[in-house]
């Protein structure tokens, strides 16, 4: 995508002042623990303990970012149809957020045994959260707002929020006219849908 992304996406992300943090995909981000510690953003791996230097590349990480920080310009410049991560909005600190988090990074197969749940890619987490129930969706969320996923073939990003136990998803595209329902939540550039 674009620079104009970037400003688009930082008026909706920022708007309502509430701390933002990705969930970051190191399997599509090369390099993520690098471009990290490089960064300076506030970041901590979903995984515990010291990490073999292959898992270390592959996983997700819990990230807190700011509007005028390189990570949301990054994102829409190179990051865009990547499937990065899922973004969102949250009032807790990143170490509540980490434990969090981790809460769904293991789930149970089909035959009962553990394995690795990717709710950090944006693709995964709409179809998720459709399926859960109001129960399931309370616990998912927790001390979080709002979840950001892009739809990248679409040109859309899914705002997925938590309204009285019930899933509701708004829909923006980017680059469109605007649809005459198109409420206040709408950045300048980008159109509900």
């Amino acid at each position: 995508m674009s620079r104009p992304l970037a400003a688009d996406l930082a008026r909706m992300w920022f708007e309502s002042g509430v701390p933002m943090y990705a969930l970051l995909d190191g399997a599509s981000i090369p390099d993520l623990p690098d471009y990290l510690r490089r960064s300076g953003l506030a970041h901590v791996c979903l995984y515990r303990g010291a990490l073999a230097p292959d898992l270390a590349r592959a996983a997700p990480y819990l990230v807190r970012f700011a509007a005028h920080e390189v990570l949301a310009r990054d994102y829409a410049v190179r990051g865009w149809g990547e499937h990065w991560g899922v973004f969102f909005s949250a009032t807790a600190s990143l170490r509540e957020l980490r434990r969090h988090c981790r809460r769904f990074l293991m789930i149970l197969g089909p035959q009962g045994k553990p394995m690795y749940f990717r709710y950090y890619d944006p693709r995964v987490l709409p179809v998720f959260l459709a399926t859960c129930d109001t129960m399931q969706l309370r616990k998912f969320f927790g001390p979080i707002r709002v979840f950001y996923a892009e739809q990248a073939l679409a040109g859309e990003l899914y705002a997925l929020t938590l309204d009285d136990g019930s899933l509701q998803q708004q829909v923006f595209r980017f680059g469109l006219t605007p649809s005459p329902s198109a409420g206040n939540f709408v950045a300048p550039g980008v159109h509900r849908v």
